[in-house]
Parts: structure tokens; sequence; C-alpha cells
């Protein structure tokens, strides 16, 4: 089975090709990466799906909830929901995933040999701002030719993997699968029928060209009621009607420039109220112990931290909540606390290496943009002591500034710089490959060789004359 990004408008990569069995995406580690998922939402909650038809992560009712599906942190205690097309034995198969234009709806596509299929995943947009507890993730099959067979499974593992659920079958067509304080009913369309898996559930069924199939999952309350039964006629009309609301939202942009499919599918998701709240916290853990922000979604409080129970690939390490957001501010001696005991501990480790604000590749090196945020930090921990008559270790927070202002002399840092110039000037004149970029992007504009030369000459007579200034400067700053 070949899997290929998809070539469109709004277009989601989904591997790099080669060939993969039928599973998890065919990845050495079993974790697909995560730009081989998508992204379905209703504006309080969302969901991602995998390529290969999996949604491996999925927090409800809320955004920082916990979980009901969590594989992409634990293949095998963090639960899945998955529905795809099932191409075992299809020699030269092919998936594709992509957005419809301008909207938030997902398609995985099947071409295979025996036939071309899809299944459309989306949820119904919440109307309102005030949150709800009820939330619909509808999953739409269809085969436009040949036949295909699709199968489907939802293992659900309420609370990260810790908590059990109970099975509770209705007929052949629904179910509820119950946890600590939500229900996930579980209902399909005919011709699939539900199976009992221990207490998870399976259905494999096949369809042939024109015909259409539905799962649609609804997370309640525990005790709410139950879900209409969906039909094939309802999932459609709501399909259309996703589809409409996004549209209609995204006639208001203004842009009409070259990026505009780029833009319309990165402002698509955003879009929802609290999102702009919503940290990564969930699925990466901090790097060297750092500050966290306060507080859960929509300025909520947060659990306390525990520790999941899921513990392969990167959950190994994730914890549930934060160390600052137990219900206090910085008014509060508690809050004070815990902010102040985050620069007792920066006060003993500031000189660390670190990964960097982006998370570079090359290991961990001494960034200036770290310790000019350690010196910000320790300048605002001393100013808000201060003015809060907060208690802390202000000499040892002096320490630190003073010791990073030694370690990088004015004089030095200005030196370096101009140095820097005029290396990379040589380099260019010597012809490295993005010296010969540069040089044909400027003959390209329109200027001569000659004039190329003496805009190098220019700028290196500058850097030069800078460099000698700099040597000129007081090795230390004068007394005040």
């Amino acid at each position: 089975m070949r899997r290929t990004r998809a070539r469109g408008t709004l277009e989601r990569g989904t591997g790099s090709g080669g060939t993969a069995p039928s599973g998890r995406g065919g990845h050495l580690t079993g974790y697909p990466p995560i730009a081989d998922h998508g992204m379905v939402d209703d504006l309080q909650t969302a969901a991602l799906v995998a390529a290969d038809g999996t949604i491996d992560w999925w927090c409800t009712p809320r955004f920082d909830s916990p979980s009901v599906f969590a594989s992409i942190l634990d293949r095998e205690r963090g639960g899945d929901c998955r529905f795809s097309a099932d191409l075992r034995g299809e020699s030269g198969a092919t998936i594709r995933q992509l957005y419809l234009s301008g909207t938030t709806v997902l398609v995985n596509r099947y071409l295979a040999p025996g036939g071309v299929g899809e299944v459309a995943d989306f949820m119904v947009p919440v109307e309102g701002t005030a949150p709800t507890t009820r939330h619909r993730l509808v999953r739409v099959a269809r085969v436009v030719r040949g036949r295909l067979p699709f199968t489907f499974s939802c293992r659900p593992r309420f609370d990260y993997g810790r908590a059990p659920h109970a099975l509770d079958r209705t007929d052949d067509h629904a179910a509820v699968l119950r946890g600590p304080g939500t229900d996930l009913h579980v209902q399909v369309t005919a011709p699939a029928v539900l199976h009992a898996d221990g207490d998870d559930l399976t259905a494999d069924f096949t369809l042939a060209a024109g015909k259409v199939a539905a799962v649609v999952l609804t997370s309640v309350a525990s005790g709410e009621p139950d879900p209409a039964p969906p039909s094939v006629d309802g999932v459609t009309a709501e399909l259309e009607a996703c589809r409409a609301f996004w549209l209609s939202w995204l006639c208001s942009s203004t842009y009409r420039g070259r990026w505009y499919d780029m833009v319309n599918r990165s402002a698509g998701h955003p879009r929802e109220p609290v999102a702009d709240h919503v940290p990564d916290r969930r699925r990466s853990p901090p790097h060297g112990g750092g500050p966290r922000p306060p507080g859960g979604v929509g300025g909520l409080v947060t659990r306390p931290r525990r520790q999941r129970r899921c513990r392969s690939g990167a959950a190994r390490h994730l914890r549930r909540g934060d160390a600052m957001a137990r219900g206090h501010d910085m008014g509060d001696i508690r809050g004070w606390k815990a902010f102040s005991d985050v620069l007792d501990w920066l006060a003993d480790h500031w000189d660390r290496t670190d990964e960097g604000i982006w998370e570079t590749r090359g290991g961990q090196k001494d960034f200036t943009y770290s310790r000019l945020m350690t010196w910000v930090a320790f300048d605002r921990g001393i100013r808000l002591a201060a003015a809060h008559s907060r208690p802390a270790d202000i000499a040892h927070w002096t320490e630190v500034p003073e010791r990073l202002a030694k370690r990088r002399p004015q004089r030095t840092l200005i030196m370096t710089g101009f140095v820097v110039t005029v290396a990379g000037i040589v380099v260019l004149t010597l012809g490295s490959s993005l010296g010969t970029a540069v040089a044909g992007t400027i003959l390209v504009a329109g200027l001569t060789s000659g004039a190329y030369a003496a805009a190098l000459i220019t700028l290196a007579v500058i850097g030069l004359v800078g460099l000698a200034a700099a040597v000129l400067l007081p090795a230390k700053p004068p007394p005040a």
C-alpha cells in the first residue's frame, strides 16, 4: 500500500511514499509523524486523524479534558478509533489525505485496483460560545467506483488509559462506552453491524459504488439523553451544513494574494474562540524544567500535576496539569512561592546549555537568546519582589545578571558582530554555494558583476571600520 501526499489546494502531507503495510502507517516506531495527521474540530474541542484513518487524539468535552483516545502517546494503552478501507491484499493501493477546500472536513481517499472510495471526517460546529458537554464526530464512508471493504474499531481508553470503561450495547447499530463522567455513544448505519470485542467495538463491511455508510461518535456527560439514531441522509445534510459554515466564515477573508489557499488553511483551525489559550503541554513535555503558562483553557484552573499512565514513546515524561496552575496568582503568597522556586532553581542552573527557543536538531548549545531571557527573568523577579514586598533571595538573584554581564562584555559582543560580518563577506566573495545564490539573485535583478563587486567591497570596508572602532572601545565600562 502506497501513501502519497495529496495534490491540490488544501493538502495535508500523509507520508513520503514507499511501501507500507496496512496498519499504523508502516513507521518503524509504530507512531505516525505529526505531519501525517489532520485535525477536525467543532470550536470547542478537536481530534487528530492519522492518514490511515485512526483517531489517535481526542479530549472531550474541552481541549484540556481527560482523553478518550490518546494512542499518539501510547499505541498500546492510549486508545484509538480507526475507520478506513481495508486494503490488505490490495497491491498498488494509494491513500491520500486532504481537506475539502475552504473547510475543516478531512478526507482520506483510497485508490485501489478493486475500487475507489473515501472516508470524510468532520465535527458538527457548536452554535454559540457557551461550553457544551455534547460533541459529535462524524465519519462518512462512500465508494465511487468498484467495491471496497471497510474496517472499523473503537477502543477508548478514558483519562489517558487510567480509567476503565463499560460496554452497553443498544442494538446491532448502536452502543455506549461508559467512562468516568463521560459516555461515548457509537452509532453506525447499514450495512455496518457492531460487534463486541471485549469492552471495545468492531465492524467490517463492504460498500459498492454509489453506497454510503456512516459512523457517528457522540460524547456526552454521564446521564445525558441518548442521541437520535443517524441516517445516511441526515449525516449527508450535516456534512453539507459543516461545509457551508466554514465557507461562509471564510468569505470574510480579504486576502487574495499568492498564498490564498495556505492562508485560508492556516486560518481555519485557529478560528475557535479559545484556541489561543490551548498550550502544547498535553503533547510536549517542558525542556529544562522551565515555567509553564498558569491556568487552563479559557483561564480555568487545571488539575493538580500527576503522572499519566501512558508511558510509551513521547508520553513517558508527560505530566497532567501545571505546577503553577493550582488556583494561585502572583498576588497569592503560594503563587509567589511557586514563582520564586522557579527563579531559585534557575539561579543555580542558568549556565546550562539548552535546546533553544525553536528546539533545534543540532543538540543543546549556549544560546544568546536564552541568556537574555534569563537576565529578563531575574530583572522582573527582583522588581516584583520589591513592589509587592514578597520574600525572595534577592542577593542570589542579583548575582546571576552580574555574572551574565561579566561573561558578555559590550566590546566583545560588538567585535564579534563585526567579525561575523567580515567573515560572511569573505565567504560570499570566495564563491560558496550561498554566495553563488546571492550573486545570481543580484545579477538577475539587473546589477552588473562590477556593481556586485563594488557592493561587497563597500560592505567589507564598513565591516573593517566597525571592527577597528570596536577594538578601540574600553574593555570595561567606565565607573558609574
